[in-house]
Parts: structure tokens; sequence; C-alpha cells
């Protein structure tokens, strides 16, 4: 049997991002748009960005709680955007999931020794 929620049982849910920022990094359009619509509807304050050089400003810039960061981007990727996070010591506090379609080992490896939370 599948569980039903209604509006009560979630509504506490529609604000435990309140105060909190979230930085989406993904090439791809439709990505980004949904990651923003989740997220608004929990309440966190939202940027997204199409690559991982606008990303790196905007960490700078807005400097987010969270970044969902694209592994597969053209200019940069997400490995390269982690690498260049981990030399810039104001960023240090920035926790990082990874987000992909891809999942090679080698790359989940290579994303959570530079960092990423998940």
């Amino acid at each position: 049997m599948t569980a039903r929620f209604d509006k009560e049982d979630i509504s506490h849910l529609r604000s435990i991002g309140v105060g909190k920022k979230v930085l989406v990094i993904d090439d791809d359009k439709y990505a980004r748009s949904i990651s923003k619509k989740i997220l608004r509807e929990f309440g966190y304050e939202i940027q997204a960005v199409e690559d991982g050089i606008e990303g790196l400003k905007m960490m700078i810039e807005f400097h987010p709680d969270v970044v969902l960061l694209d592994l597969m981007m053209p200019k940069i990727n997400g490995i390269e955007v982690l690498q260049k996070k981990g030399e810039i010591a104001e960023l240090d506090d920035i926790q990082v999931i990874m987000v992909s379609a891809h999942s090679e080992i080698k790359q989940v490896q290579a994303a959570l020794a530079l960092g990423a939370v998940d």
C-alpha cells in the first residue's frame, strides 16, 4: 500500500530551506528549471547558472550553503569546478552535491576525493 500525504502532513516542509541558499550549476536548462522550482517550494533562496566558470563566480558572490553541481558541462566540468573551488579558501564551507546522468565510478571517486559530500 502506498502512503499518501495531504497538505497538512507536509506543510511544515515548506519552510525547511528558509534562510538557506543553494546554487545550481548545470548546463541543462530543464534541470536548472526543475531544481529551482522544487527548491523554492521549500523556501530556499536559489541562484542557477549554466556553466562552471559562472558557477565559480557565483559561489564567491552569492556564497551558497550548498551547490548542486553537474558533472558533465562545457567549458569546465564539475570535477574541474571542484578543483578550482578547493583553491579558494573562502569557499571551504560550501557543501557540494554532484548531480549527473552519468555515474562512472572513477568520476564519483574523484568528486568525493575533491570534497563533494554526495
